[in-house]
């Protein structure tokens, strides 16, 4: 929910429930603090540095109701509405996620009710049970889906209606806008009357509009990736290079806006079906919207170009223009030269990469796209394939059938905490362990957490800049074990 331009989230629990989230979310994305009134004076100061209040106690992002005893006994809903209060009277919002943790989700109060009464003119939205303890892929696909369901219409009528309002006037904007053409000081987003949303009521959606090229929707980012912003930047410019526009990344910093055009793009594009296959199937059901699933995530050259195919191909299926690929694919010919020069000045030194021995803990979609790209265009060997939560079934069954026929089936039975391999692809928890036990290898970041390193220039994994950037890590890594 932290991925939503303009939302605020409250997480109804107990205080502890919320220093991760604070802190994660606060670097997730470039965006002005959020600021409250001085006690002593009205000038505004930032949360995180100068305020220490009931609701955010130093930290910038989500505000907690900080639960006890007593209101799992008598209910949250005091504390929820004073906290509504406070938020209302100091913090400037578009939309409000409440989320319960595991232990106010058995109390049962109706919290949207109550928020939709003291928040008439805003969009509210109630999870009401986070999966804290389930796998971040299916708690993430959890938030979306409530989200959809909440805000947007499902009926013919509601589409009717939406599309003779005024808000069927509702321009798709760029979802790269830039944070930095906000006030350092104000925390004013696009409000519900800028993207003409009408109080109370769901977004508007299904208006028919006149575009000047095809719009395709992006699935399955999140915010919490590695190099999230990197992530979005590439994947805008490759398919500008195409000619398509990108109206919405659901859920890794997408606007109101972009939530309500959602439904006019002409596909969705999952690029990790273990976060959004029921989405796309939600949307394709609900709003008659087709989608792609590709045969693998984008990492690596051979895979780009795979994407690039096949969305170019899908779209062409639908009855529209088929895109211009040939100034893209011309761009991926050029990265792969100065990718290969690079690569054979390494070898023809040292030998590496081909035959270096590597481990990567992943979700499977990564699982599969690394393996593949690290096995088939550097030659390296796979020592372990670890899965860091649980798998979508087609593409394990696809990981599993590459191993069986490289004969590289073992690396999915060995643990990450047991590899003896040169190169490690994690997080920084893994890392780190593996650190502590003094093996001599270089660690590699794809996921967070994060060592703490800053990215000021945007980097990505994906996409054929993404290729670039990965071989990039693996020879510099390979250098740092001579």
């Amino acid at each position: 929910m932290e991925g939503i331009r303009g939302a605020l989230v409250l997480l109804n629990g107990p205080m502890g429930c919320r220093f991760y989230h604070s802190t994660t979310s606060q670097f997730l994305r470039v965006r002005p603090l959020l600021y409250v009134p001085s006690e002593k004076s009205e000038k505004k100061i930032p949360v995180d540095y100068n305020y220490l209040n009931n609701w955010f106690f130093r930290q910038p992002r989500v505000p907690c109701t900080y639960l006890d005893g007593y209101d799992y006994v008598y209910g949250t809903r005091p504390k929820v509405r004073e906290a509504i209060h406070f938020l209302k009277e100091n913090i400037e919002f578009d939309l409000i996620a409440i989320v319960n943790s595991p232990g106010a989700s058995l109390i049962g109060d109706n919290l949207k009710e109550l928020a939709e009464a003291e928040l008439p003119d805003t969009l509210c939205v109630m999870l009401e049970t986070p999966r804290f303890s389930e796998d971040f892929d299916r708690g993430y696909e959890t938030a979306i889906l409530s989200l959809l369901q909440q805000i947007m219409p499902l009926s013919d009528e509601r589409f009717a209606a939406s599309a003779q309002s005024p808000a069927a006037a509702a321009s798709v904007k760029s979802p790269a806008s830039s944070a930095f053409t906000q006030s350092p000081i104000s925390v004013s987003h696009s409000t519900v009357t800028d993207c003409q949303v009408p109080p109370k009521d769901p977004l508007p959606t299904g208006f028919s509009h006149k575009k000047s090229q095809p719009l395709i929707n992006i699935l399955g980012l999140s915010i919490y990736d590695r190099y999230a912003a990197g992530d979005r930047e590439e994947l805008s410019r490759i398919f500008s290079q195409m000619g398509i526009g990108i109206s919405c990344f659901l859920g890794s910093d997408c606007s109101l806006e972009d939530l309500a055009a959602l439904p006019n793009a002409d596909l969705n594009l999952l690029l990790v079906p273990e976060r959004g296959r029921r989405t796309a199937e939600y949307l394709k059901e609900h709003f008659g919207m087709d989608y792609l699933i590709l045969d693998r995530t984008p990492v690596g050259f051979d895979a780009a170009e795979e994407m690039i195919r096949a969305v170019a191909d899908k779209l062409a299926d639908k009855q529209i223009d088929k895109p211009d690929t040939q100034a893209v694919l011309e761009d991926c010919g050029r990265a792969r030269a100065l990718a290969w020069y690079h690569i054979n000045n390494i070898f023809q030194a040292y030998g590496k990469p081909n035959g270096t021995r590597y481990a990567v803990e992943a979700p499977a979609s990564w699982l599969y796209a690394f393996s593949r790209f690290l096995t088939e265009y550097l030659g390296m060997i796979p020592d372990c394939l670890a899965l860091s939560s649980a798998a979508d079934p087609e593409v394990l069954e696809r990981l599993r059938k590459f191993l069986a026929g490289h004969h590289m089936e073992q690396a999915l039975k060995r643990r990450i905490l047991d590899t003896d391999a040169e190169l490690v692809f994690s997080h920084a928890n893994t890392i780190a362990q593996l650190k502590a036990e003094n093996k001599t290898f270089c660690g590699i970041e794809i996921s967070l957490p994060g060592m703490g390193y800053t990215d000021i220039i945007p980097k990505t994994q994906i996409g054929i800049r993404g290729a670039l950037f990965l071989i990039e890590e693996v020879l510099n890594g390979l250098m740092n074990n001579l």
